[in-house]
C-alpha cells in the first residue's frame, strides 16, 4: 500500500466533540482485556517467528494459494473460529457472536507485489526484518493472528461476530478482487463495519479511499521494414500521441481543481527490432483520485486521448492498413469515504487518543475502498512497527512500539463488536 496523505476535514476534526465513550474505559479496565494485552506482549516472539515463515511463502499476484493454505492451517490451531478458504482464495476465520447480531470484519491482505520467482529469504540478524513483502503486508496478516489468539485465549465474548479475513488481490492488478468477493458473499448483509490492517504509521487512520482507473491499451498495425515500408502507420507513434495528448489534458484538469489526482504510464512495450515498424504496441496506465468527479474526468480525458491519438496516426500514414486499438480496463478502485460522525470513526479517534497516539485522518488505496463504495463504514489502521521500502526488494520491518498498535486494534475491534469482557 502506498499512502497519499491529505489535509482531510481539518476544521471539522479540530472542532468535533469527541468524548471518550464509557465503553472504552470499561474495556481498558476489564480483567479479560488486560489479560488479552498481556497475551499480545507474551506472544511477540512466536508471532514474529510465524511472520518470518509466512514471508518466505511466495504470494505473487494471482498466486496466493500456498500462503493461503499456510494461513488457514495456523488459524485452525485456535479454538472458537470457523476457518475456511472461499472461492477466490480468501482465508476466513469467523468467531460467532453471543447474540444473533451483525458482523465486524477485520481484514489484512496476504498478497505481495513481487512476481513469481522472486527470491525471498528473511534476514533478521540485526533485529530488523529484511525481505520483500515482510511489512506490506505479511506483518498485517501476522497481526490478524496475534489479535485472534489474544481474543480467544482471554475468552472475550461479544454481541457481534468477528470475521478475520486474509484477503487476496489487494495489490496491483488484483483490483481488490478478494475484498470485493467478500462484500458480495453470503455473510455480507450482516456486515456492520470493516477494519483493514495495512500501513505502518500508527497515527494514521485511513477514512478516505483513493480511487483508481487502470487501463491496458494495445495498438495493432501491419508492421513492416523501417525503410522499405516507411509510411505505414506506426503503433509506437500512436502511443506517443496518446501519452502526450492525455498528459496535456490531465495537467489542465489537475490545475483547475483543489482535489489531488495523479496519472502515470507505468508499463510500455512492443516491437521486434530497431529496424522494424512494430505490428503491436501496448501500455498500462494508472489514474487516481479520492475525488470521484476528478477521477471520472481523468478517465474521460484518457479515452478521448486514445481516440484522438489513433486518428492522428492513421491520418499521417502514407500507405498500408489503418491502426486499430483495444482498450481494456484492468482495474477500477472506487473512491469514497467514511463520514466523520460514524461510530467507527468516533471510536477510532477516541481509542487512539486514550493510548497517547495522535490520530490523523488520511486517504489511501486499500481493501477499505470496496467497503466505502457501498457505504459500509470502514477504516484502515496500522499494522504496527516501522516499515521501510514497501514494494522494494530491500523492504524492512522493525518491531518498534508494535504493542500499542495491537492494543489500539484490539480495543477498536472489541468496541465495534460490542464486547462484554466480563460476561
Amino acid at each position: 500500500m502506498r499512502l497519499w496523505l491529505k489535509s482531510l476535514m481539518g476544521a471539522a476534526l479540530a472542532t468535533a466533540a469527541i468524548a471518550e465513550p464509557a465503553s472504552i474505559v470499561e474495556l481498558q479496565q476489564s480483567d479479560s482485556v488486560r489479560a488479552a494485552q498481556n497475551i499480545l506482549e507474551a506472544q511477540r516472539v512466536q508471532v514474529n517467528d510465524w511472520m518470518v515463515s509466512l514471508t518466505e511463502i511466495p504470494a505473487p499476484p494471482f498466486g496466493e494459494s500456498l500462503r493461503a493454505r499456510a494461513i488457514a492451517t495456523k488459524f485452525q490451531e485456535l479454538p472458537g473460529f470457523d476457518v475456511s478458504i472461499d472461492d477466490v482464495g480468501n482465508v476466513l476465520a469467523l468467531r460467532p457472536a453471543v447474540a444473533d447480531a451483525g458482523i465486524v470484519v477485520i481484514a489484512a491482505h496476504m498478497d505481495t507485489v513481487f512476481p513469481e520467482g522472486t527470491t525471498i529469504a528473511v534476514d533478521a540478524s540485526d533485529g530488523v526484518y529484511k525481505a520483500p513483502g515482510v511489512g506490506d503486508n505479511t506483518r498485517g496478516v501476522a497481526m490478524l493472528y496475534a489479535l485472534m489468539r489474544a481474543v480467544t485465549k482471554a475468552e472475550i465474548d461479544a454481541d457481534k461476530a468477528m470475521l478475520f479475513v486474509a484477503t487476496v488481490g489487494e495489490e496491483g492488478l488484483g483490483d481488490l478482487r478478494g475484498i470485493k468477493h467478500l462484500l458480495t458473499g453470503p455473510l455480507a448483509e450482516r456486515f456492520e463495519a470493516l477494519i483493514a490492517i495495512d500501513g505502518s504509521n500508527p497515527n494514521l487512520i485511513v477514512s478516505t479511499s483513493v480511487g483508481s482507473s487502470r487501463f491496458r491499451v494495445t495498438v495493432n498495425g501491419k508492421g513492416g521494414h523501417s525503410w522499405g515500408d516507411f509510411g505505414h502507420a506506426n503503433p509506437h507513434h500512436a502511443l506517443a500521441n496518446i501519452i502526450t495528448g492525455f498528459a496535456t489534458k490531465a495537467d489542465d484538469l489537475l490545475a483547475a481543481t483543489p482535489s489531488k489526482g495523479s496519472y502515470s504510464v507505468g508499463r510500455i512495450g512492443g516491437g521486434t527490432s530497431i529496424n522494424a515498424i512494430p505490428f503491436a504496441s501496448w501500455m498500462e496506465v494508472d489514474m487516481r483520485s479520492a475525488d470521484p468527479l476528478l477521477l471520472a474526468s481523468l478517465d474521460a480525458a484518457f479515452r478521448q486521448s486514445v481516440s484522438e491519438g489513433i486518428n492522428a496516426a492513421n491520418q499521417r500514414r502514407l500507405g498500408g492498413q489503418a491502426l486499430t486499438v483495444a482498450l481494456e480496463s484492468v482495474g477500477a478502485r472506487p473512491a469514497g469515504s467514511t463520514p466523520l460522525n460514524t461510530k467507527l470513526i468516533q471510536q477510532t479517534l477516541a481509542i487512539w487518543r486514550s493510548l497517547g497516539l495522535e490520530p490523523v485522518l488520511s486517504a489511501s488505496s486499500t481493501d477499505a475502498n470496496a467497503a466505502m463504495a457501498i457505504d459500509l463504514p470502514a477504516v484502515t489502521i496500522s499494522r504496527g512497527g516501522i516499515s521501510v521500502g514497501a514494494h522494494g526488494l530491500q523492504e524492512t520491518w522493525t518491531d518498534h512500539d508494535t504493542l500499542r498498535s495491537e492494543i489500539a486494534a484490539l480495543l477498536l475491534i472489541l468496541t465495534m463488536a460490542d464486547a462484554r469482557p466480563e460476561r
